[in-house]
């Protein structure tokens, strides 16, 4: 089957792949922020970067394990 993205999945990717890099930034500035990270994390998830996802679990891991362990389940979803 071949499967072509529409206009809308195009225009959610553009604004989640924006966030992202918002986030980026943020986290770069505050790379201890627990709910950045977090927020991060799951547009990782949103966007199919499972890899991304998975390291920004890591560091979440030291800083709190409950949100840690949130997005591991999210990933886990997948």
């Amino acid at each position: 089957m071949d499967y072509k993205k529409g206009v809308f999945t195009k225009n959610i990717e553009g604004l989640l792949g924006e966030i992202a890099k918002d986030l980026e930034e943020k986290v770069a500035e505050d790379p201890q922020n627990e709910d950045l990270l977090y927020k991060l994390g799951t547009v990782y998830l949103r966007l199919g970067k499972i890899e991304k996802a998975r390291e920004v679990y890591l560091k979440l891991r030291d800083i709190n394990d409950s949100l840690a362990r949130d997005l591991l389940d999210r990933l886990y979803e997948i």
